[in-house]
């Protein structure tokens, strides 16, 4: 930037040079890189209902596969304990809960990584439904597919290696630009609990 100045003494203009701060470039965060991947590759993020202040603990997207299942077959999913919500209440209050952090996920009760554990694909249980998926990042999870708890009760392994090729086959095709899968069977891999 250049401006003039008329010299007070001599009654001369003088030029003053005064350095201007380049502008530095913005440099997008990873959890925004991420973001930006995620939704270009036409995942959708689950928009959770934000109790008061309540702010995002834990992310999920959602494959085009998923959303369709949760728009057409969820509505045929039973509920196996009159005392429990419909399936459609059921995975709201999963995903809300997970995104919020509040609820405490435990191996197991909550969720697990199915075997083969090598393939790193994760289940989230509620009473009734199944949702698999997996972690790109440390609270950041992918869900792909679902089922009825009816569909893989008695079937014993056998009955969720569909979902957990299905799962490895979709996650190929989002790699690069998405980062490939955590890697790990705890919860603490995968997850971190708020602890406030």
């Amino acid at each position: 930037m250049t401006s003039t100045d008329k010299d007070d003494i001599n009654g001369k203009e003088a030029r003053v040079t005064i350095a201007s701060t380049p502008s530095m470039p913005y440099i997008p965060t990873q959890e925004e890189m991420l973001d930006k991947a995620c939704r270009d590759l036409g995942l959708e993020m689950y928009e959770f209902e934000r109790p008061g202040s309540s702010r995002l603990w834990r992310r999920v997207y959602l494959t085009r596969r998923f959303v369709l299942w949760a728009s057409q077959d969820l509505k045929t999913c039973t509920v196996s304990d009159p005392s429990q919500p419909i399936p459609p209440a059921q995975l709201k209050a999963e995903l809300d809960a997970f995104c919020i952090g509040k609820k405490v996920l435990t191996v197991e009760r909550d969720f697990h990584c199915l075997r083969p554990e090598h393939h790193c694909v994760w289940e989230l249980k509620t009473p009734d439904l199944h949702l698999f998926g997996w972690f790109i990042e440390k609270n950041w999870m992918i869900l792909h597919s679902a089922a009825d708890k009816n569909v893989l009760r008695f079937g014993g392994f056998a009955a969720y290696r569909p979902f957990v090729e299905d799962v490895v086959l979709c996650r190929g095709t989002f790699y690069p630009p998405l980062p490939g899968p955590i890697i790990g069977v705890k919860a603490s891999d995968v997850v971190s609990n708020r602890t406030r």
